[in-house]
């Protein structure tokens, strides 16, 4: 019986503190896994160096694929870093590396040609334009959150792209910033609370 045709991908990244990767599992229309390569991101994870033993990073989101499917985006936690790797079919090739401009990266998102990565430890997001080839442009200096020790566990960008929701562990509290058409942000325009929260 011939394997089922591969109709996409999972990607799954070490976050090994001796050297960083993503490893691809091919995926079926089944739905069903084949383990394929492991890639190195040329950064270091976190390891299990950082209190939560069972979810280092405590987050989510610390790889995101680019819209069109050409790149992959991932976190360097231990090195401070975020990489690019393009997506050459079932393997993936580094393209750039860059100072993720905070300590301990956990999430990252991407709209059209616009990054922003999350950085725990010091609670600052940071911006970056993404060009053609995938090289990253810092958009200017990270922002720190309201509260240093919010313990910020995503960044994710808002259909659209017109906003940024970062949500804080620690608090309780969602940060949403708005988005210029240039990528910039400002202070939190609003910020909702647990109060603010109902069932429906």
């Amino acid at each position: 019986m011939s394997s089922p045709a591969t109709v996409g991908a999972v990607y799954v990244m070490s976050n090994q503190d001796t050297g960083n990767s993503v490893t691809v599992f091919n995926r079926a229309a089944d739905g069903s896994l084949t383990r394929g390569g492991t890639f190195p991101t040329g950064g270091l994870g976190a390891g299990n160096s950082i209190s939560e033993q069972d979810d280092p990073l405590n987050s989510q989101g610390s790889l995101a694929r680019s819209a069109d499917g050409r790149f992959l985006f991932a976190v360097d936690a231990g090195s401070n870093e975020v990489s690019v790797l393009a997506i050459k079919g079932e393997t993936l090739e580094p393209v750039h590396r860059v100072p993720s401009e905070g300590t301990l990266p956990n999430s990252v998102t991407v709209h059209d040609n616009h990054l922003y990565v999350l950085n725990r430890a010091d609670a600052t997001v940071a911006g970056f334009t993404v060009d053609h080839d995938g090289k990253l442009s810092s958009l200017g200096a990270s922002i720190k959150l309201g509260d240093p020790k919010a313990t910020p566990a995503q960044v994710r960008f808002t259909p659209d792209g017109s906003q940024l929701v970062v949500t804080e562990r620690r608090t309780g509290v969602i940060d949403v910033f708005a988005v210029d058409t240039n990528g910039h942000i400002g202070p939190p325009r609003k910020k909702i609370g647990r109060a603010s929260c109902r069932e429906r």
